[in-house]
């Protein structure tokens, strides 16, 4: 009987190796989201798929599962607490939310999904049912479950420069750096845009958001500064790059970051690793204008 059993699962296993490499199955990248077509369609028992590569159980029948509800196939995908309509509808909240640069939290996503499950169809007498709760862990899944939605961690701005970033005060800005421009004609050569990244953003589960992946994660207001370090880099409008300095939150030189620099990055020792009066006016009169004086007497040549 044990040798029986052992040559049905060779037999098998060598149905589903044959049946992996055939064009129709090749089209699919994932090991997983194959084996659970090939189960799907009765080529072999979902056993046989489990006994041929490391994929649990588990993993491989929410896969199946999957695909007989129509939904995509994650790498890890849990059976999702909202389907049909419902699902649609949380797709869309989340899509509109995205587009709009709203930063959607797991928790304001859990308490969205909450809100769907628990709505109660009109007509009739309402009867009480007992409300349904969503963990932060349901939400995981179902983003595991949607390609389509990402989590990520927005970028972190304190109030008050968030407030500054508005067409109130970026407005008259714009309007006097055109003004230039068009009074001036410069060449490519010497229209240069200086710009900062952030290099510490606390990695907290808190903070993340639920986007779509070809959106941005969107903004978070904090009420304070948080630690930081920043990255300075400048570019002309040829493709001219600066040397980019990075201000690091400390009053003198590190040892651990000697063996970055190099000619086109430095590193500037920064109180608070911001960007401020101080530091621009270095950036300004050691990188910025050294450049713009050289390429201006170039072009005059």
């Amino acid at each position: 009987m044990k040798l029986l059993v052992k040559k049905k699962a060779e037999v098998a296993q060598k149905r589903l190796k044959e049946t992996m490499s055939t064009l129709h199955y090749r089209k699919y990248s994932s090991r997983l989201e194959r084996i659970a077509y090939i189960v799907y369609d009765n080529v072999v028992r979902l056993v046989d798929g489990v006994k041929y590569g490391e994929i649990s159980k588990k993993s491989l029948k929410h896969a199946v599962k999957a695909i007989i509800n129509g939904r995509p196939i994650a790498k890890v995908c849990h059976p999702t607490i909202i389907s049909g309509e419902k699902e649609k509808q949380f797709l869309e909240e989340v899509t509109i939310k995205s587009r709009s640069g709203t930063s959607l939290t797991l928790r304001k996503a859990r308490d969205q999904m909450e809100n769907i499950i628990n709505d109660s169809e009109e007509g009739g007498e309402k009867e009480e049912k007992k409300k349904k709760t969503v963990t932060l862990r349901t939400v995981h899944a179902f983003i595991k479950c949607h390609p389509e939605l990402k989590p990520s961690l927005p970028k972190q701005v304190d109030i008050n420069r968030l407030a500054a970033s508005c067409q109130k005060v970026l407005k008259p800005w714009l309007a006097q750096l055109q003004a230039l421009h068009d009074e001036n004609k410069y060449p490519e050569e010497l229209i240069f845009n200086v710009d900062e990244s952030s290099l510490r953003i606390p990695t907290s589960s808190r903070g993340v958001v639920v986007h779509l992946v070809d959106e941005q994660a969107g903004f978070k207001k904090t009420a304070e500064r948080i630690p930081n370090a920043t990255l300075v880099a400048g570019i002309a409008a040829d493709g001219f790059s600066l040397p980019s300095i990075v201000l690091w939150p400390s009053a003198t030189q590190q040892k651990e970051l000697t063996s970055l620099l190099t000619p086109v990055l430095d590193n500037w020792p920064n109180t608070n690793g911001r960007m401020d009066k101080t530091a621009f006016k270095k950036y300004a009169l050691t990188v910025l204008l050294p450049a713009i004086i050289d390429r201006r007497k170039r072009i005059l040549k």
